[in-house]
């Protein structure tokens, strides 16, 4: 509250004590964060599935080796999906995720537009979003929830 304060100093007008300000923004501020939280919390439970073995809720390590077998599971499919990848769509797409290439970048090193790479990587999205909806909860479960 007090670096919002000091940043927005000049459009900020304190009709009251700056005590009561304060005050009221904690506790604006607070409210927010619990409506958020709250928003959060129902995300999760409104999952089809709720995973509540510490084995899948927390990384994978060899302490948990059910977490091993989900992340393996994950990547596999992940690699299955983009081994079936059209060839263009497959080599722009590993460009940008393991080269971390920009669009831009790319359409320079494969002499295409920037549209097209765009075009690409959004049909490489929905094929990983069509072929992963399945995983969804999991994923969702595994990652957001530690």
């Amino acid at each position: 509250i007090f670096i919002h304060l000091w940043i927005n100093c000049r459009k900020i007008t304190i009709y009251s004590s700056l005590k009561n300000y304060l005050f009221k923004s904690t506790h604006n501020n607070c409210l927010k964060y619990l409506i958020r939280q709250k928003k959060t919390d129902q995300l999760i439970t409104g999952l089809d599935y709720i995973f509540e073995d510490k084995e899948i809720l927390y990384p994978s390590s060899y302490l948990h080796p059910v977490s091993d077998l989900i992340t393996k599971e994950l990547e596999g499919k992940a690699a299955e999906i983009l081994d079936s990848l059209p060839s263009e769509c497959k080599k722009i797409y590993k460009l940008n995720r393991f080269e971390d290439l920009n669009y831009s970048s790319i359409a320079k090193k494969l002499n295409i537009s920037v549209g097209t790479v765009k075009t690409q990587m959004s049909r490489a999205f929905k094929i990983f979003q069509r072929e992963l909806k399945d995983y969804i909860p999991l994923i969702i479960t595994f990652f957001l929830i530690k």
